[in-house]
């Protein structure tokens, strides 16, 4: 048979398009993942359910920005047979043609992902716009992060609530991770 020719073409976002804004003084998280894409729904329900409440007992004044994709009330009700609820201090945006001015607004990325889908390049555009993220595991598997020096990866809900928290509460840790995982983006990504 024919010997094919295969390239890997690596994962890599337009660092030129994201770049890094100055933080608002605010508390602001951001979780951005199209509900037409049931791991994303889970993330979200994981988050809401589990981890938002402790976040909210001890940060009382976090808010929280969904971009949950076109139709993801829909999307919704399909996987779970229920409405949409979300609660005070939560903003859910349908589409959103450039997500660039919400990550600036952003003083915090999560990524609660129950089940790998694949790369996920939403890490990497927070990495490219130097936003801290909070993740699983399986969130951020496969791009070279480490716990605590340019990521802070959390499973269970009140490890992931007290790595949200901490890191609201803390601007230099935030910062710090902040930075790493820009660097990372400008070394490996781009």
């Amino acid at each position: 048979g024919r010997s094919g020719r295969v390239r890997i073409v690596p994962n890599g976002v337009d660092l030129e398009r994201f770049t890094p804004a100055p933080e608002p003084p605010a508390r602001r998280i951001l979780f951005i993942g199209s509900f037409n894409h049931f791991p994303n729904i889970e993330a979200f329900r994981f988050f809401r359910d589990e981890v938002w409440p402790l976040v909210r007992s001890r940060v009382p004044d976090a808010e929280w920005t969904v971009v949950a994709g076109r139709d993801h009330r829909l999307y919704w009700r399909q996987f779970t047979g229920a409405d949409l609820e979300t609660g005070d201090s939560v903003r859910v945006h349908d589409f959103v043609r450039d997500v660039r001015p919400l990550y600036a607004e952003a003083n915090l990325v999560v990524v609660p992902t129950l089940v790998s889908a694949g790369t996920n390049l939403k890490v990497l555009e927070a990495m490219a716009m130097e936003r801290a993220v909070v993740s699983t595991a399986c969130g951020c598997a496969g791009l070279g992060l480490e716990h605590g020096r340019s990521v802070w990866i959390a499973d269970s809900a009140s490890d992931f609530a007290a790595g949200v928290e901490g890191l609201l509460l803390d601007p230099e840790a935030r910062s710090r991770l902040a930075r790493a995982a820009r660097r990372l983006a400008s070394e490996q990504y781009d």
